[in-house]
């Protein structure tokens, strides 16, 4: 329901794209029941509210348009803050953007314990039945052992000497700040090079990502 709510949003918002996440995302890969009710989610909104005949259902509206503006200049202040604090990458590296998220998380979870901000079956609505069993998707044994022979294969068949090439100039790209790395991924995945493969590659230029403690 909740999903409903924040895709019907979307729509009257004037979303471009939008996806509608299963039920059970959270716990474990959706399960086939979870995902066809998360696109019949969309169909419903597509097809029989109406909704998508109208360019702009709430153009006009003066609460709506305040709310815009009211986000637009808190939108505009954060980015202010962080170029002040020497951009978005020193504010990662710094931790800083990381003590936001945290504070944030804090505000809302102090405002869902004291019943401030209502959620229903959590503070406000609770009831005492049973919380339903999640059989999420997992991949067995003859499954993983098909996934790998699938990937012997391909990398069987593939010419050594496009992958090298295109890893190789994917990796040199990466050292440049001016490259866009988009079209050298694209002829990457052309030449069929792993996930795994073109991972690495960034991973010798730029190393891995250390989470910055946050107190």
């Amino acid at each position: 329901m909740r999903v409903a709510y924040e895709a019907l949003a979307s729509v009257l918002g004037g979303v471009q794209s939008m996806f509608t996440a299963a039920w059970d995302e959270p716990f474990a890969l959706p399960s086939e029941d979870s995902a066809t009710l998360a696109m019949r989610t969309q169909q419903v909104l597509a097809s029989e509210t109406g909704v998508a005949r109208v360019a702009d259902p709430l153009g006009g509206s003066y609460y709506i348009e305040a709310l815009t503006d009211e986000v637009e200049a808190r939108v505009i202040e954060i980015m202010d803050d962080l170029e002040r604090r020497g951009g978005m990458v020193k504010a990662v590296e710094d931790g800083y953007l990381h003590s936001l998220i945290a504070d944030e998380a804090f505000r809302f979870q102090q405002a869902t314990s004291s019943g401030e901000r209502q959620i229903v079956g959590v503070n406000r609505f609770r009831t005492d039945e049973e919380l339903p069993e999640v059989e999420g998707y997992e991949l067995d044994h003859a499954g993983r052992a098909r996934q790998l022979e699938r990937l012997a294969e391909v990398k069987d068949s593939r010419s050594a000497a496009d992958v090298s090439a295109a890893l190789g100039a994917l990796e040199k790209a990466a050292a440049r700040d001016d490259v866009n790395l988009m079209p050298l991924l694209v002829d990457c995945a052309k030449a069929y090079c792993t996930v795994g493969e073109m991972s690495a590659a960034l991973t010798e230029v730029w190393g891995k990502f250390q989470q910055p403690a946050v107190f």
